[in-house]
């Protein structure tokens, strides 16, 4: 089985992006290569320059341009993954939102809903973009994760 991870929101700043998902995708990639079995492999896709410690049994991808503002990201995450996807036998968005434009199999994280809650906390580019694509994702995922 080899499964691919979005790992984009890893980040060595001191920003928002270090609290909570980044603990989150940081924990999954530290641990599942020990929980599954051994014939399986992970790919974290992360942006270009991010180079998390991990362990043997995690493959590195890094983006062909810097995804570190949320725009690119967005860009990134609709326009250029769905190509990379298509090489794993699953894949794990673990922020919300997947790729639309793919055929592979996707898991997908949703933490909360603080977008629909609190959207004065969002710029209006990204509570849209999660208002309309977490929704989308969750229908064509094969399995859902709400952790909070």
């Amino acid at each position: 089985m080899n499964i691919g991870l979005n790992a984009h929101l890893l980040t060595r700043d001191a920003s928002y992006r270090a609290a909570g998902i980044h603990g989150y995708i940081l924990g999954l990639l530290r641990h599942l290569p020990q929980a599954a079995p051994q014939a399986w492999r992970f790919s974290a896709l992360v942006n270009a320059g991010v180079s998390p410690d991990l362990p043997e049994g995690v493959n590195l991808t890094p983006s062909r341009f810097d995804t570190g503002t949320p725009l690119r990201r967005i860009a990134w995450e609709q326009l250029a993954q769905p190509w990379q996807v298509g090489k794993f036998d699953l894949y794990h968005a673990p922020a919300f939102v997947a790729p639309l434009l793919t055929g592979t199999p996707t898991v997908v994280t949703v933490h909360d809903l603080s977008f629909v809650h609190f959207p004065q906390v969002l710029s209006a580019a990204r509570r849209l973009y999660l208002r309309w694509f977490t929704p989308l994702s969750c229908q064509r995922a094969r399995r859902v994760i709400a952790v909070s």
